[in-house]
């Protein structure tokens, strides 16, 4: 990736900081002076504050209203401070030319919240009031494919889309452990429960257990961020290590309070719900900005099962208005967020709808909105969130451990949502048993059942991506995972897979199309672009045989679990009734063949 970086701040009237590249897609920070406060103080500047950073765009008239927030003294990350004056907005313009900016912050009782346009009264103080001007200048990017992502967006297709360099985008994530923010390093950070379930064969963790990652120290490398002089190394190691194995997201709790781990909160503890912990969530910032630098989504899961009832008993209230407020204008800033409503949701769908109608009103960048579910749960939840019934633009799948799940369910809801008129973004989150997941290598070193029933049967039918999910019953699980090399060959196999759809495959234009094979297997799959490209996945023991449109075709073999180059097979012409069948012998092993329409020259 290039960028041109030329920066133009220009003299205003405001005193606000302004930090930043000044270039397209990328990040530009005001920190300005508002009211003083404190954490637990009175005003409350968490409740009793609004402040608001409106930018324009001059050229076009494009607005966007970016909720800021309380930044304490501005350097809490690594100060540790709870009190101060200083309040910050990110901005991360999608346009290039001139910006010009105000600042407005309101104060009053529970302002933040207010559904008033300009509830309570203007502070009349500090940068209250100010306005200024940002040049920012066009970016333009050279990058192979895939490439780091820029600013991947949902664009009413069931693939993300980054719209700063037009490619599509296919998630490889790390799904465990959830509690991934219950990391030692961070302010205010404990374990509030003992010992972790008490089912046979599951590997607990000790009374008080926090992630360290200690297992990636040496991952970490000179030049990363750290805070309080050296903290943070291990977590900063282990988004450096997944991100060398292809890992391009990252799945964690925001909060997980009365749920399983019980070990994340963004609030300053575990009882409150309208005080926010600023240097922790400064110290979550220095983790996401470093994950945007390695460009990773950050899936962030809001809620769980066990507590999606604790914030306003379920509804849509000043706590949860709150809780999603603090969340969009500290992060939302960020190249790729998933917003996921509740992990194993129990919320009505009332409730669903509007928690989702809030975070598109709020987000001023447009990031995805997902569902997580239970597994027999996606009947009764899915549906009612189709179409323009809600915002919500992606699901988060979890199965129950059956082989041909992965691929009905994708199949289901990327054709039940382009049938509702807003195709989804179909993503698997959880795929495999409660208890097992995705095994360490050490108990599943060939990785032959998260190949065959879990990864390529995701992407062949459609889906967005995967994350991987860890269970609880074997050792690095998904609440006291430390070293993310227990999945290493997971890992290597599934960017194996991502890697050959970007290189290969257009797969944007290309739809699941099993009607198109006879086969004895319910596990082959195809993904076809009709009369010009088809893609089929075998495992090992398949035969089948496939319904070509008529022409001239070129086919090609892959290997799925070492990868390499295309291998020739051979060219047959089809007059588009004949069914095609790879070499005999091809059996023996997991096997991906290509058919490419030929042209004939002239």
């Amino acid at each position: 990736m290039t960028l041109a970086l030329t920066v133009a701040l220009l003299a205003t009237v405001s005193a606000a900081e302004v930090d930043g590249e000044a270039v397209q897609w990328e990040e530009t920070v005001l920190t300005f002076s508002g009211p003083r406060c404190a954490e637990g103080g009175t005003p409350s500047p968490f409740t009793d504050v609004r402040a608001t950073v409106t930018f324009s765009h001059e050229e076009s008239g494009k607005l966007l209203s970016v909720p800021a927030y309380f930044a304490a003294d501005g350097n809490a990350a690594q100060s540790g401070a709870t009190e101060g004056s200083k309040w910050r907005a990110h901005f991360r313009p999608h346009l290039s030319g001139r910006w010009t900016y105000r600042i407005d912050i309101r104060v009053g009782k529970g302002v933040a919240i207010s559904d008033k346009q300009m509830p309570g009264e203007a502070f009349g103080e500090g940068d209250d009031g100010a306005s200024g001007k940002i040049d920012i200048e066009g970016a333009v990017f050279t990058q192979p494919v895939p490439g780091p992502m820029i600013a991947p967006r949902y664009v009413d297709e069931r693939y993300l889309k980054d719209v700063a360099t037009g490619q599509y985008w296919l998630k490889l994530g790390a799904g465990s452990p959830e509690n991934f923010l219950a990391y030692a390093d961070f302010d205010g950070t404990r374990s509030v429960k003992g010992e972790v379930r008490s089912r046979k064969n599951d590997h607990k963790r000790t009374v008080g257990f926090l992630h360290r990652y200690e297992p990636h120290i040496k991952d970490w490398n000179d030049g990363d961020l750290v805070w309080h002089t050296s903290k943070g190394k291990g977590i900063i190691g282990a988004i450096n290590y997944l991100s060398s194995r292809g890992v391009n997201s990252i799945y964690m709790l925001t909060m997980n309070v009365i749920g399983d781990g019980q070990d994340v909160w963004p609030w300053t503890g575990p009882e409150e719900r309208d005080r926010y912990d600023v240097s922790k969530l400064a110290q979550w910032e220095i983790v996401f900005d470093h994950m945007d630098r390695k460009g990773m989504m950050i899936n962030l899961i809001t809620q769980e099962q066990e507590n999606d009832q604790l914030l306003d008993g379920g509804e849509l209230g000043p706590e949860r208005k709150l809780y999603y407020r603090e969340l969009i204008a500290r992060f939302a800033h960020h190249r790729a967020i998933t917003w996921d409503l509740g992990e194993e949701i129990t919320n009505t769908e009332e409730q669903t709808i509007a928690f989702a109608d809030y975070f598109s009103k709020l987000d001023p960048y447009g990031h995805l909105i997902s569902v997580h579910t239970f597994p027999k749960d996606q009947e009764k939840r899915y549906p009612p969130l189709l179409g323009d019934k809600s915002k919500v633009t992606a699901t988060a799948i979890q199965t129950s451990g059956g082989k041909s799940q992965v691929a009905q369910s994708v199949q289901r809801w990327v054709k039940e949502s382009a049938a509702a008129g807003k195709p989804w973004v179909v993503m698997v989150d959880e795929p495999g048993t409660a208890g097992e997941g995705a095994k360490p290598d050490a108990d599943a070193p060939n990785r032959d059942f998260d190949r065959r029933y879990h990864l390529w049967p995701a992407l062949m039918s459609g889906g967005g991506g995967i994350d991987w999910y860890f269970g609880y019953k074997f050792p690095h699980h998904d609440l006291n995972l430390e070293d993310f090399r227990s999945r290493d060959e997971l890992w290597r196999q599934s960017k194996v897979a991502i890697d050959f759809f970007h290189e290969n495959l257009p797969f944007a234009r290309m739809e699941s199309a099993d009607d198109l094979l006879k086969t004895d297997s319910k596990y082959v799959h195809c993904l076809a672009e009709t009369d010009e490209i088809y893609c089929v996945f075998a495992p090992k023991g398949a035969e089948f045989s496939l319904k070509l449109g008529h022409g001239r075709y070129q086919a090609h073999e892959f290997d799925p679990i070492k990868g390499g180059p295309l291998r020739p097979l051979y060219k047959a012409e089809v007059d588009g009734n004949d069914f095609t069948r790879p070499p005999k012998g091809a059996a023996n092993r997991d096997r991906v063949v290509l058919y490419q329409r030929v042209r004939r020259d002239g």
